[in-house]
């Protein structure tokens, strides 16, 4: 990741902040990564956005200063990296985003994800009834890999077996001819392939990109929202004796506990930001998981509170971008924490709660790299 940030020259640069020793204006130190929400507290309170020296890039990090770039697609590019994320809806712009965004809208109507309900209880019940016959089970393998995987799957009527190929393969590496032999009559890919709206290489690009996306967010925020109730012990027992308030409690975690904590934007001519003059070119990281703790917007950031007033949270985005399937992936957090609170013991807090880490991607810098955890079950 590090051999891009050559292709960007920032002509501004701010001032080192008294906070440099104990947090060190670094994306990548080890620190950051232990900490990260400790070191955007202490990044804030020297501006809304600063230039970081050691990653020559611009951070944001409040709230209305991330919206701003987010909904800004005359300054600021989606295209980062081209042409290694070519082709995808996340990271091309307008006026090739805009005919994508359009063609592909129809078929995540809000109305179509909830008729998906079912079909989202289903397989999480399933999973559940596994894990209830056992002492313990692992988070990961025993229900978020596989929970979200199963209904992307059924969502866009691939068979499971050649899908799997998928999560560990790029997308640009995609075929055509091997994808549409594993898709089934009936799904969102075989709509799309009847109603000729994209292109094939677009069809099984997409295609791929969303199974990769959809799994990879939906498994990271189950293990991340579990994390968070389980270090919020009156919050995890409030859930489980009122499961009528998961519901709000479900954005109140993805405004905590964000599964993707910055997006990236390159700088297509001279911006202004929060009184910052950002030069064209330049690299600029939005951190959103920031932005969604901003205490100017968000009363007590860091605790849950069930039907909060105020702005949404960003772990969808905004703008032109803001994700197509978050309403499937509210469902399937929300299913996830329904049906797994019941069978977690309250009894027993001394749980290892193993060190978490960022691991960057082209597309998606920062992302958590979740380790297994193993959690007790409930006996009855």
């Amino acid at each position: 990741m590090r051999r891009f940030f050559a292709r960007w020259e920032t002509k501004k640069a701010v001032e080192t902040s008294a906070n440099a020793n104990a947090f060190p204006r670094d994306l990548f130190s080890k620190e950051f990564e232990r900490r990260p929400y400790e070191f955007y507290r202490a990044w804030r309170a020297d501006g809304p956005v600063l230039h970081f020296k050691a990653n020559d890039a611009w951070i944001v990090l409040d709230y209305d200063a991330a919206v701003s770039v987010l909904k800004d697609t005359t300054h600021f590019s989606s295209s980062v990296f081209e042409p290694l994320t070519s082709r995808l809806l996340h990271s091309s712009d307008p006026p090739e985003h805009t005919r994508l965004r359009r063609s592909l809208t129809p078929f995540f109507t809000r109305e179509r994800q909830v008729a998906l309900g079912s079909t989202v209880d289903r397989i999480a019940s399933e999973l559940a009834a596994r894990i209830a016959k056992k002492r313990k089970f692992r988070v990961l393998a025993d229900f978020a890999d596989v929970l979200p995987f199963a209904i992307a799957c059924e969502l866009l009527g691939i068979d499971s077996g050649f899908a799997s190929r998928y999560l560990v393969h790029p997308v640009k590496h995609v075929d055509w001819h091997e994808f549409k032999a594993a898709v089934s009559p009936n799904g969102l890919i075989a709509e799309l392939m009847q109603t000729g709206v994209v292109t094939t290489d677009e069809l099984s690009v997409l295609a791929a990109f969303f199974l990769s996306a959809a799994t990879s967010t939906s498994r990271d925020f189950i293990w991340l929202a579990l994390r968070g109730l389980i270090l919020r012990p009156a919050n995890f027992q409030n859930l489980r004796d009122n499961p009528e308030e998961i519901e709000a409690a479900i954005d109140e975690l993805l405004r905590l506990e964000a599964p993707v904590h910055a997006l990236l934007r390159v700088a297509r001519s001279e911006a202004d930001v929060a009184g910052c003059s950002i030069a064209e070119g330049s690299l600029v990281w939005i951190c959103i998981a920031a932005a969604n703790r901003d205490p100017s917007k968000f009363e007590r950031p860091d605790e849950i509170v069930c039907g909060r007033n105020g702005p949404r949270h960003l772990a969808f985005g905004s703008g032109a971008h803001f994700c197509l399937g978050s309403y499937l992936g509210k469902m399937i957090g929300h299913a996830a924490v329904r049906f797994l609170l019941p069978l977690l013991d309250p009894g027993n807090p001394k749980l290892v709660v193993p060190e978490l880490r960022f691991e960057r991607e082209r597309s998606l810098p920062i992302v958590w790299h979740l380790p297994e955890w193993v959690l007790p079950v409930a006996q009855s």
